[in-house]
């Protein structure tokens, strides 16, 4: 009896024993921290924005095989977003992969961008009208003017970039004019009055 009760005692201390490695490796498991994941980088290339096209009518349109250019002539109108262009002949110049890269209006060139809610309404008249598609920029020469509103300028170059909204003119002249309800240096007008009131006594 004494034999048994000792074989029983020793079963139950390794049992124990035992219990106690297992409940201590799995707190030192949940102890430590669960491998960082790493993160997949993408190596697809980066999405380019769309292109904004350029819509051009004419009375007539010429393209030859083998050619980087193409021309219209007669009426020529161009537009892209905002911005109208209008000439008498237009050529357009293309990369190797037929991507348009330039565009030269000539002959009574004429540029408008409509107003907005920002600004005002923009012109400019020269000879010639140069547009690069890829900094978006409208480069206007020979003897070039413009229209911003009421203000209107004149200078060597004018240079609308329709990216920035914004508009250049180098070694300017201009003339601004100011609506009369606008401009805080215009003296105000006295008040009529009043036809019920009297006169002070003198």
């Amino acid at each position: 009896m004494r034999r048994l009760a000792c074989s029983l005692a020793v079963l139950l201390a390794t049992a124990l024993s035992a219990g106690a490695h297992a409940a201590a490796a799995a707190a030192t498991a949940a102890a430590k921290p669960a491998p960082a994941q790493r993160k997949r980088i993408d190596k697809s290339p980066a999405k380019q924005a769309p292109e904004r096209p350029v819509k051009i009518t004419a009375d007539a349109f010429e393209i030859l095989a083998g050619e980087k250019h193409a021309s219209w002539k007669g009426n020529v109108v161009a537009v892209r977003d905002d911005m109208t262009v209008t000439c008498k002949a237009l050529v357009a110049d293309y990369d190797d992969q037929k991507r348009l890269k330039k565009l030269t209006c000539t002959g009574n060139a004429h540029m408008r961008q409509v107003a907005k809610a920002e600004r005002p309404e923009r012109e400019a008249w020269g000879d010639v009208a140069v547009f690069d598609n890829d900094t978006a920029i409208l480069t206007v020469t020979g003897s070039p003017r413009a229209r911003e509103g009421q203000s209107t300028m004149q200078g060597e170059r004018i240079l609308f970039d329709s990216n920035a909204d914004k508009l250049r003119v180098e070694r300017v002249s201009m003339v601004i004019d100011t609506p009369p309800d606008k401009d805080p240096l215009a003296p105000k007008a006295r008040p009529a009055p009043d036809a019920g009131a009297k006169e002070p006594k003198r």
